[in-house]
């Protein structure tokens, strides 16, 4: 929660200036594809690992276009997103060999987003961003060989790099396609039987989203 709180500072921080030049609010949908790096879990036991099948993900995002606020650096946008990625568990590695698992993994996050655009080619329009903010990750009900594995959630601090292309449709609607990397800082679980473990999450994500300006 902390984490909300502090990227809504960082919101209203930067809202003054941003309504101070010519700009405006925007929606934005997407969704698409969420591939999840193997997971490292260490605990007093040792190590395992998990491997997750290609997943989905969708998010909405409210943000502001500060188009020509800062003429020296540059046109770009600042927004709040929400995002649900999830992925079903493949298998489980222990020292014994790979077990075939079930369940899924599903990350919930709330993230800060600031975006700059490159218009130089209009009607196409590159952007990069940096995203700071907190995610919930849930191991919802993993079993392996029948039996329970894990079935709990953490939330921790999160980050993402994004990148992308978008394409101006009419002078209020865009279609983008888009990239993003986004991280959590070491979620912490306990498994079936009571033990705790530290874990990792790591998604690579490709985006097709329509942004519309207000």
């Amino acid at each position: 929660m902390k984490y909300i709180l502090l990227a809504g500072c960082l919101l209203a921080l930067l809202a003054p200036a941003a309504f101070a030049a010519e700009g405006g609010f925007y929606l934005t949908l997407h969704g698409g594809a969420a591939m999840v790096d193997d997971v490292e879990n260490d605990s007093d036991d040792g190590t395992f690992n998990f491997s997750f099948d290609p997943g989905w993900q969708a998010g909405a995002a409210l943000g502001y276009d500060l188009r020509d606020a800062y003429p020296n650096i540059g046109s770009g946008r600042v927004e709040m997103e929400f995002n649900w990625r999830q992925n079903e568990l493949d298998e489980a590695d222990f020292k014994s060999g790979d077990i075939a698992g079930s369940g899924s993994i599903t990350a919930a996050s709330v993230m800060f987003n600031t975006i700059g655009e490159y218009r130089g080619n209009l009607p196409w329009i590159t952007y990069v961003g940096l995203g700071a903010g907190a995610t919930r990750i849930t191991l919802d009900d993993l079993r392996v060989a029948d039996s329970s594995l894990a079935d709990d959630d953490d939330i921790v601090f999160a980050w993402q790099v994004l990148a992308g292309v978008a394409r101006q449709l009419t002078p209020r609607l865009y279609l983008d396609l888009g990239y993003r990397y986004f991280a959590a800082l070491d979620p912490e679980f306990t498994d079936a039987n009571g033990e705790d473990f530290e874990s990792e999450y790591v998604t690579h994500n490709l985006t097709l989203g329509l942004r519309m300006d207000f």
